[in-house]
């Protein structure tokens, strides 16, 4: 199970972000949410994710809609950007072409880090998918203190992997 973009936008953090087009696609499903700055980054959308952008890779009115266009094509479920950056307006032609396929356009505060709109998100996932455990999830991503990703969570086992690991590497404890 997945939260929406409706969902989404009733957390605190969400506060003041505006919706300025495709308010029809609000109950798209947000799996998870992705930063774009590339051109290309667009090549990695699976499907379901919440867009993050300055804009600053599409600041010409084609290189915003080819964006769009191809964000709506492979699946994800809207865009916030933060328009007092890099782009001072969305062209119109992206706002209908976000219309016509009821793919929501979020205008985001400048004062709002990415940080408090990927972490809100993030933790809405495993908290809906049987709640319980956040480790418990398949998608769950353990932190180490040192900033290391573990899929799944850490736990005594995998800890005792990647001891033997490090270990067969010739690293020291």
């Amino acid at each position: 199970m997945t939260t929406t973009v409706r969902e989404t936008l009733t957390l605190d953090s969400f506060k003041g972000f505006r919706v300025i087009a495709g308010q029809s696609g609000l109950d798209r499903e947000v799996s998870t949410t992705t930063f774009i700055e590339a051109p290309d980054s667009w090549k990695w959308i699976r499907g379901g994710e919440f867009v993050l952008t300055l804009g600053y890779a599409f600041q010409e009115e084609s290189q915003l809609f080819d964006l769009v266009h191809k964000l709506i094509d492979h699946g994800a479920s809207c865009i916030g950007i933060k328009t007092e950056r890099f782009l001072k307006r969305i062209p119109e032609n992206v706002l209908e072409l976000a219309e016509q396929h009821s793919f929501p356009v979020i205008d985001i505060p400048i004062s709002v880090p990415f940080a408090e709109i990927i972490h809100p998100v993030q933790s809405l996932r495993p908290q809906r998918q049987g709640g319980g455990d956040r480790r418990d999830h398949p998608d769950a991503v353990g932190v180490h203190p040192s900033g290391s990703h573990f899929p799944g969570g850490l736990d005594g086992q995998k800890i005792s992997d990647l001891r033997l690991i490090a270990s067969s590497r010739g690293a020291r404890r």
